[in-house]
């Protein structure tokens, strides 16, 4: 596979590549679920409410699937949090009417509306992502870069640091060394960042886990996560960011 020459290039790819993943996985789930609306909203008695949800997740899944653009993102949110408000609101009614809803609906439709609400964010991260076209292999190539780092073994690759990134969702952080810059993937696919060295930093705070890891302030170009890394990740982070002469041979592959 041809690599890719320079890390605007190689952040591009990878921007592209990870929103493509995401609207395709969207899509398929919106497909699916859209047309499942449709036919229990035709069954008697008919529900036009649900006909019409049904309806409005399946164009955007299939525009998703046909179409993928951050613009998808915006979509497959609003559907989300429609099929959340359907939820509450049905509940909501039939307890109204005297019909004991089940509680399970109700409890999924508030984290659908907040899992719609949280694509939003996720919009203004990726909306300039395509406005320069990016080939088709490179997207492929880093997809490979991508899914490699999601595989990585931090005691196996010397190449690569793993942080736990704290807060309300914690979730974790992957960086993969690279000569001029790191390849950082935050969570399973939530964000990816090709950071180059001099933008990319790690502040010790205090010590944790019975002092066998850092709280550290992580510095990912203009973004700051608060995040927890074992010591001999630390000292592996702080090798590669100060001498690029000293770097293992797997770094410079």
């Amino acid at each position: 596979m041809q690599p890719i020459r320079g890390l605007a290039a190689l952040q591009r790819a990878a921007q592209q590549a990870l929103v493509h993943r995401d609207l395709r996985v969207a899509g398929i789930a919106g497909s699916i679920f859209g047309v499942l609306a449709l036919l229990a909203a035709v069954m008697p008695p008919a529900d036009p409410v649900l006909f019409a949800v049904g309806a409005i997740i399946t164009v955007a899944a299939l525009w998703n699937l046909t179409n993928p653009h951050p613009t998808g993102i915006i979509l497959a949110g609003i559907s989300l949090m429609i099929v959340g408000g359907y939820n509450i609101t049905s509940g909501m009614l039939a307890a109204f009417a005297g019909r004991n809803p089940s509680v399970f609906w109700q409890v999924l439709g508030f984290w659908q509306i907040v899992w719609g609400a949280q694509r939003l964010p996720r919009y203004r991260r990726f909306a300039g992502a395509f406005d320069t076209p990016c080939p088709p292999e490179e997207r492929k190539s880093a997809w490979a870069m991508i899914a490699d780092l999601r595989r990585a073994n931090t005691r196996k690759r010397d190449d690569v640091v793993q942080l736990d990134v704290l807060g309300w969702m914690p979730m974790p952080l992957l960086i993969r060394l690279m000569p001029d810059g790191a390849l950082c993937l935050v969570g399973a696919d939530v964000d990816v960042r090709v950071v180059p060295r001099e933008q990319i930093s790690m502040q010790v705070m205090q010590e944790a886990r019975f002092g066998r890891a850092y709280r550290v302030r992580m510095r990912l170009a203009d973004r700051i996560l608060v995040a927890i890394v074992r010591k001999d990740l630390h000292q592996r982070f702080e090798a590669w960011k100060g001498d690029a002469a000293e770097m293992p041979e797997a770094m410079a592959a």
